[in-house]
């Protein structure tokens, strides 16, 4: 999950993307599903704009190994800083399924989940 983090930091939807499988997908709090690499970009750059100069930052709580060449990593993420759009979270869950694809490790599947208001 390191290369969503610093490409988020960095602005770059491009580097967001090229963590993701060529087939991955990106389920949001919303229900909504974006998929393959121009869907998971389009998602991108649109979170890249609610989150306008901000910085995220998502840590691990538990990993799975599944087998070899595919885990589970699910996690707390947080964003901070810049400016947030009105009526975005900034923080929540997410669980990354990442599968080993030659020598690199991409992401097949991530959902973001949103805690519920208290």
């Amino acid at each position: 999950y390191k290369a969503i983090v610093d490409g988020f930091n960095a602005g770059d939807a491009a580097a967001l993307t090229s963590a993701y499988a060529d087939d991955g997908d990106i389920g949001a709090p919303i229900g909504m599903i974006w998929k393959g690499r121009s869907g998971i970009q389009e998602a991108w750059t649109a979170t890249l704009g609610a989150y306008r100069g901000s910085n995220m930052q998502i840590t691990r709580t538990s990993l799975h190994v599944v087998s070899p060449d595919v885990v589970v990593v699910d996690g707390r993420w947080e964003f901070s800083g810049g400016t947030i759009a009105a009526g975005h979270p900034t923080a929540g869950f997410i669980t990354l399924i990442v599968a080993k694809q030659g020598d690199a490790w991409k992401v097949v599947s991530s959902r973001t989940k949103v805690p519920p208001s208290r």
